[in-house]
């Protein structure tokens, strides 16, 4: 369904201090400084790969991209950071590769996530998309709680979002295209806040499909 009015669930998640206060687990930071290999624990602040009970922050500075080159399961992520200054963080989905998220996300303005087909990312956890980049022609399956916030730039290409739980649309500058799907699931909300529809899903001439089975 789509509607327009999601008053508690925006309050409840609008009141977390951040998102990345909400991950349970240990901190695994990416340390390397440079482009690498999920699965070389030499790149990893704990010095091993990580694992189920892992928080992965794709924070550190400089801009580097992170491959997944082996299929993961890890409790909480976060890519890139609010300031440019900081660098551009891009973590990438091999081919045949899935990630599980079984915790609390985010991606940032400075962050991308980039999908080589078919590879999955499970967002089973509440996540936010607090700006950035979604691109390649990958999945993202999301069950629980997306808020798309407003303020920056959200651009979304190529990829396809499954939304099985809810969305919280309030982006003012989303930007889609170059094929991109979005599946509003059977049973499944997307809710648009106040004057968040101003966004359009075109911007620039790119086309979105917004598929709604809700």
């Amino acid at each position: 369904a789509i509607s327009y009015l999601f008053p508690l669930l925006w309050f409840w998640w609008f009141m977390t201090s951040s998102a990345l206060a909400q991950f349970g687990g240990s901190d695994v930071v990416w340390t390397l400084g440079k482009s690498g290999n999920w699965n070389d624990p030499s790149n990893w602040s704990t010095q091993s790969v990580p694992g189920a009970e892992d928080r992965v922050l794709l924070t550190s500075a400089g801009s580097y991209t992170v491959t997944l080159d082996v299929d993961a399961a890890i409790a909480g992520l976060a890519i890139g950071t609010p300031n440019s200054a900081d660098g551009f963080k891009t973590l990438f989905i091999n081919a045949t590769r899935t990630l599980t998220v079984n915790g609390a996300s985010v991606i940032e303005p400075t962050g991308t996530l980039s999908f080589e087909s078919p590879g999955t990312v499970n967002m089973n956890g509440p996540w936010k998309w607090l700006g950035g980049t979604i691109t390649g022609a990958g999945t993202l399956n999301s069950v629980d709680v997306l808020t798309i916030s407003a303020g920056t730039v959200h651009t979304f290409r190529n990829a396809v979002l499954n939304n099985t739980g809810v969305i919280i649309f309030g982006s003012t500058d989303f930007r889609g295209g170059d094929g991109a799907l979005l599946f509003n699931r059977q049973g499944a909300v997307f809710d648009f806040l106040d004057g968040s529809l101003s966004s359009q899903f075109g911007i620039g001439g790119l086309a979105l499909t917004l598929v709604n089975e809700g």
